[in-house]
């Protein structure tokens, strides 16, 4: 299973959160593209054509060893923390080959069951742990197509979204989500306001610019 263009990833994962949150008519966001759920193939298994059962318990193995992946990755994420030298960058590479090796394990499960929600949250993760949050971004939004109201999904969309310095789709999905939403909106604003903080006094004009707006849009959006 394969996304669409890497590259375009950002457009997708925001495209379609500014859809769901009935955005489309922004100019720069209606025309963009959102990838499907991919359709699980047959014969993934060389000649082996699964049947409907088959299918879910092959699903399900994936999901068990992706996950146990992802804390493999987590324990020697946290072990590399307290590490130095040559052991913190071992610690650091094994981490991100289980991260790899989950992020195919997830890819695998959405070959069988295109609907699982553990598969694409768990996929978003992993590849936001490896630094591909444009990726993540589509990822969990793909997610969201199929479980509009999952916390954990559209928390890493959040994540992934302020990552990528998108403020200006973080507020617009805000200000929507305030009065359809308001928890949901409470998480962008507190992203939004770590994303502040971290970038208050950057040097780069585009980052400061970007500041500057952001500040001025929270205090007219306290009162």
């Amino acid at each position: 299973m394969q996304l669409r263009d890497p590259q375009a990833g950002v457009r997708y994962g925001a495209a379609f959160l500014l859809s769901w949150l009935s955005l489309t008519t922004l100019p720069a966001l209606a025309t963009a593209q959102v990838p499907r759920a991919p359709a699980a193939r047959q014969g993934s298994f060389g000649d082996f054509a699964p049947g409907s059962s088959n299918r879910s318990e092959l699903a399900r193995v994936h999901l068990v060893s992706g996950q146990r992946e992802l804390k493999r990755a987590r324990k020697a994420t946290a072990k590399s923390a307290r590490l130095h030298g040559e052991k913190r960058d071992s610690a650091r590479r094994r981490a991100a080959r289980a991260l790899e090796v989950a992020a195919r394990e997830f890819r695998a499960v959405l070959e069988f069951d295109p609907d699982s929600i553990a598969a694409w949250t768990g996929l978003g993760s992993a590849m936001q742990q490896l630094g591909h949050s444009k990726d993540a971004l589509a990822i969990y939004a793909n997610g969201l197509r199929v479980a509009p109201e999952d916390d954990a999904l559209f928390a890493g969309w959040v994540t992934a979204l302020i990552e990528l310095s998108m403020i200006d789709e973080a507020t617009q999905a805000c200000e929507t989500l305030r009065r359809r939403k308001p928890r949901r909106a409470d998480m962008l604003l507190t992203g939004l306001t770590s994303w502040l903080e971290a970038h208050r006094e950057s040097e780069d004009p585009t980052t400061a610019s970007k500041a500057a707006g952001l500040e001025t849009w929270l205090k007219n959006s306290a009162n």
